[in-house]
């Protein structure tokens, strides 16, 4: 359950932006510590709500984690905060993880990023870092 859990709003003023990000989105993403062997990767559906420059979401994933102890499945809801949107630029958080990206298409009808994040898990810390994508 990766997508969901890693900063956010850093202060700066947003640049203007049209784009429209509300709506229906299907995502994936994949990220993992290598030097642990672990790595997940899930897909879902999230449906964004927008207001100006700064948006929100809810969303579903289905995916499974790989490592050490084997494979374990997952499915599970989360929540997008913080989201913003400055020109093509694009950050939400989904606790307790960063994403950053870069939208295309003039609607947008896509975007892409990172994930880079570091959260303790069982006694465990792992620092996360993969990448992500969505398409309407």
């Amino acid at each position: 359950m990766l997508l969901a859990r890693c900063g956010g709003d850093s202060g700066n003023p947003l640049e203007p932006t049209t784009y429209d990000l509300a709506g229906p989105w299907s995502y994936a993403e994949i990220i993992g510590d290598a030097a642990l062997g672990v790595s997940c990767a899930d897909a879902g559906e999230i449906l964004v709500t927008q207001n100006g420059p700064r948006f929100t979401a809810r969303g579903w994933q289905d995916g499974q984690c790989s490592g050490p102890g084997g494979i374990v499945p997952f499915a599970d809801s989360f929540v997008i905060t913080q989201g913003t949107v400055s020109g093509s630029k694009i950050s939400f958080r989904i606790d307790p993880c960063p994403y950053t990206g870069t939208a295309y298409g003039a609607a947008p009808d896509s975007a892409t990023g990172t994930i880079t994040c570091t959260v303790s898990s069982q006694g465990t810390t792992l620092h996360l870092t993969g990448t992500w994508q969505v398409r309407r």
